[in-house]
Protein backbone atom coordinates (compact mmCIF):
# COMPACT_ATOMS: atom_id res chain seq x y z
CA UNK A 1 0.00 0.00 0.00
CA UNK A 2 1.40 3.40 -0.95
CA UNK A 3 2.07 6.00 1.69
CA UNK A 4 -0.23 9.02 1.70
CA UNK A 5 1.73 12.27 1.51
CA UNK A 6 0.38 15.40 3.12
CA UNK A 7 1.33 18.67 1.45
CA UNK A 8 1.64 21.81 3.47
CA UNK A 9 1.07 25.33 2.17
CA UNK A 10 4.72 25.73 1.08
CA UNK A 11 4.67 22.45 -0.86
CA UNK A 12 1.47 23.48 -2.64
CA UNK A 13 2.97 26.87 -3.52
CA UNK A 14 6.10 25.17 -4.87
CA UNK A 15 4.01 22.79 -6.96
CA UNK A 16 1.96 25.67 -8.37
CA UNK A 17 5.13 27.53 -9.33
CA UNK A 18 6.73 24.43 -10.85
CA UNK A 19 3.59 23.69 -12.86
CA UNK A 20 3.80 27.15 -14.39
CA UNK A 21 7.53 26.88 -15.16
CA UNK A 22 9.56 23.90 -14.02
CA UNK A 23 12.77 25.59 -15.14
CA UNK A 24 12.54 28.35 -12.55
CA UNK A 25 15.81 28.47 -10.59
CA UNK A 26 15.52 27.11 -7.06
CA UNK A 27 16.80 30.40 -5.66
CA UNK A 28 13.82 32.17 -7.26
CA UNK A 29 11.40 29.48 -6.05
CA UNK A 30 12.80 29.70 -2.53
CA UNK A 31 12.43 33.49 -2.51
CA UNK A 32 8.83 33.29 -3.72
CA UNK A 33 7.77 30.86 -0.98
CA UNK A 34 9.97 32.46 1.69
CA UNK A 35 12.26 29.50 2.46
CA UNK A 36 16.00 28.90 2.09
CA UNK A 37 17.36 27.47 -1.14
CA UNK A 38 18.57 24.20 0.52
CA UNK A 39 15.12 23.72 2.07
CA UNK A 40 13.53 24.36 -1.31
CA UNK A 41 15.81 21.78 -2.98
CA UNK A 42 15.05 19.23 -0.26
CA UNK A 43 11.29 19.72 -0.56
CA UNK A 44 11.37 19.35 -4.35
CA UNK A 45 13.61 16.27 -4.09
CA UNK A 46 11.28 14.73 -1.48
CA UNK A 47 8.25 15.34 -3.70
CA UNK A 48 10.07 13.71 -6.63
CA UNK A 49 11.09 10.73 -4.50
CA UNK A 50 7.50 10.35 -3.29
CA UNK A 51 6.19 10.39 -6.87
CA UNK A 52 4.23 13.60 -6.32
CA UNK A 53 6.33 15.20 -9.06
CA UNK A 54 6.33 12.45 -11.66
CA UNK A 55 7.84 14.15 -14.71
CA UNK A 56 9.30 17.31 -16.15
CA UNK A 57 7.58 17.99 -19.45
CA UNK A 58 7.25 20.70 -22.07
CA UNK A 59 3.71 22.02 -22.47
CA UNK A 60 2.83 22.56 -26.11
CA UNK A 61 0.36 25.27 -27.05
CA UNK A 62 -1.87 23.68 -29.71
CA UNK A 63 -3.24 27.09 -30.68
CA UNK A 64 0.30 28.25 -31.58
CA UNK A 65 0.49 25.26 -33.93
CA UNK A 66 -2.69 26.32 -35.69
CA UNK A 67 -5.13 24.08 -33.84
CA UNK A 68 -7.70 26.81 -33.29
CA UNK A 69 -10.55 24.76 -31.87
CA UNK A 70 -10.77 22.76 -28.67
CA UNK A 71 -13.65 20.32 -28.29
CA UNK A 72 -14.77 17.83 -25.69
CA UNK A 73 -16.55 14.71 -26.91
CA UNK A 74 -18.57 12.25 -24.89
CA UNK A 75 -18.74 8.95 -26.75
CA UNK A 76 -20.92 5.88 -26.15
CA UNK A 77 -20.01 2.57 -27.75
CA UNK A 78 -22.63 0.13 -28.97
CA UNK A 79 -20.45 -2.85 -28.03
CA UNK A 80 -18.69 -2.45 -24.69
CA UNK A 81 -16.72 -5.70 -24.64
CA UNK A 82 -13.10 -5.49 -23.51
CA UNK A 83 -11.95 -6.17 -27.07
CA UNK A 84 -14.03 -3.35 -28.56
CA UNK A 85 -13.08 -0.90 -25.82
CA UNK A 86 -9.37 -1.66 -26.21
CA UNK A 87 -9.71 -1.26 -29.98
CA UNK A 88 -11.36 2.15 -29.48
CA UNK A 89 -8.63 3.24 -27.05
CA UNK A 90 -5.85 2.14 -29.43
CA UNK A 91 -7.55 3.91 -32.35
CA UNK A 92 -7.95 7.14 -30.36
CA UNK A 93 -4.29 6.90 -29.37
CA UNK A 94 -3.37 6.99 -33.05
CA UNK A 95 -5.56 10.00 -33.87
CA UNK A 96 -3.40 13.14 -33.86
CA UNK A 97 -6.38 15.32 -32.95
CA UNK A 98 -7.02 13.44 -29.70
CA UNK A 99 -5.05 15.03 -26.88
CA UNK A 100 -6.65 13.02 -24.07
CA UNK A 101 -8.95 10.00 -23.88
CA UNK A 102 -10.63 8.96 -20.63
CA UNK A 103 -12.75 5.90 -19.86
CA UNK A 104 -15.59 7.22 -17.68
CA UNK A 105 -18.65 5.97 -15.87
CA UNK A 106 -22.12 7.39 -16.35
CA UNK A 107 -24.12 8.02 -19.51
CA UNK A 108 -21.06 7.83 -21.78
CA UNK A 109 -18.13 5.45 -22.08
CA UNK A 110 -15.36 7.85 -23.10
CA UNK A 111 -14.53 11.50 -22.71
CA UNK A 112 -12.18 12.91 -25.37
CA UNK A 113 -10.27 16.18 -25.51
CA UNK A 114 -9.74 17.07 -29.16
CA UNK A 115 -7.78 19.89 -30.83
CA UNK A 116 -8.45 20.66 -34.48
CA UNK A 117 -7.70 23.49 -36.88
CA UNK A 118 -11.32 24.55 -37.37
CA UNK A 119 -14.90 23.32 -37.49
CA UNK A 120 -14.42 21.64 -40.88
CA UNK A 121 -11.48 19.65 -39.50
CA UNK A 122 -13.61 18.75 -36.50
CA UNK A 123 -16.41 17.37 -38.67
CA UNK A 124 -13.88 15.41 -40.74
CA UNK A 125 -12.41 13.97 -37.54
CA UNK A 126 -15.86 12.98 -36.22
CA UNK A 127 -16.87 11.35 -39.51
CA UNK A 128 -13.58 9.45 -39.82
CA UNK A 129 -12.74 8.52 -36.23
CA UNK A 130 -16.05 8.45 -34.37
CA UNK A 131 -18.99 7.90 -36.75
CA UNK A 132 -16.84 5.86 -39.13
CA UNK A 133 -15.75 3.45 -36.40
CA UNK A 134 -18.97 1.48 -36.59
CA UNK A 135 -19.02 1.10 -32.80
CA UNK A 136 -19.94 4.59 -31.61
CA UNK A 137 -23.67 4.67 -30.97
CA UNK A 138 -23.79 8.29 -29.88
CA UNK A 139 -21.62 11.24 -29.06
CA UNK A 140 -22.03 14.80 -27.94
CA UNK A 141 -19.57 17.59 -28.30
CA UNK A 142 -18.86 20.74 -26.40
CA UNK A 143 -16.78 23.46 -27.94
CA UNK A 144 -14.55 25.15 -25.42
CA UNK A 145 -12.70 28.36 -24.92
CA UNK A 146 -10.14 28.39 -22.12
CA UNK A 147 -10.89 31.12 -19.62
CA UNK A 148 -8.48 30.33 -16.83
CA UNK A 149 -5.07 28.66 -16.98
CA UNK A 150 -4.28 28.25 -13.30
CA UNK A 151 -6.98 26.32 -11.47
Amino acid sequence: MSKLHTLDKVDRKLLNLLQKDNQTPTRTLADKVHISQPTCLRRIRDMRDAGIISADVAMIDPFALGYGMLAFLEVSLSNQSDEHMQEFEVRMGKESEVMQCYFVSGDYDYFLVVHVVDMDAYYQFVRRAISGSGNAVSYTHLRAHETREDL
